[in-house]
């Protein structure tokens, strides 16, 4: 409700907003509110393919405060299935939950460099929030050659037919076989 009075302001204006995903754009429309699609991304991307990693790692983003929000009982579900494969959790130490599950590990907030060090490790980055635009953390993983599994379709990415574990665990294990 909150979005639509926000929005419906400038409904009667043509393109008075942009969206920066189809999906976006389509739930604007939906509420009646005409919105360009540009799909923005950042000018410091880098485009440079890794080398694909020797072993399997999850990256995952997480932040402080929003993990309901962002998909935890989806990681940790999925790290119980997959205890060989490591789930890198950027943005968030873990607090009280940061031991329960082995192979879950809470990286908290990292740089650059160290954000280039996980992609190199990683085979996967797994984005699952309830809603999204188009992250830039995603468009950066496809650059370094990375596979992306997403609750909304992009070129490339990997979308699970259906928002449940078990269609979530079978994009993931087409990656991890």
């Amino acid at each position: 409700q909150y979005q639509k009075e926000q929005l419906g302001r400038n409904a009667q204006r043509p393109h008075s907003q942009v969206a920066v995903a189809r999906h976006v754009q389509q739930e604007r429309m939906e509420i009646g509110i005409h919105a360009a699609y540009v799909p923005i991304a950042s000018q410091d991307l880098n485009f440079r393919v890794l080398p694909a990693p020797e072993t399997h790692m999850v990256l995952c983003y997480l932040p402080e405060g929003r993990e309901t929000f962002y998909g935890i009982e989806i990681l940790k579900a999925l790290a119980k299935k997959h205890p060989e494969v490591p789930f890198c959790i950027l943005a968030n130490d873990g607090g009280k939950d940061a031991q329960k599950i082995p192979n879950l590990h809470y990286m908290g907030t990292v740089g650059r460099k160290k954000m280039e060090e996980l992609f190199g490790k990683c085979s996967v980055l797994l984005r699952y929030p309830e809603h999204d635009g188009l992250p830039v953390m995603m468009l950066e993983a496809q650059g370094f050659g990375r596979q992306v599994i997403h609750r909304y379709p992009f070129p490339y990415v990997i979308t699970p037919e259906e928002d449940s574990i078990e269609s979530i665990d079978a994009a993931l294990r087409k990656v991890l076989s």
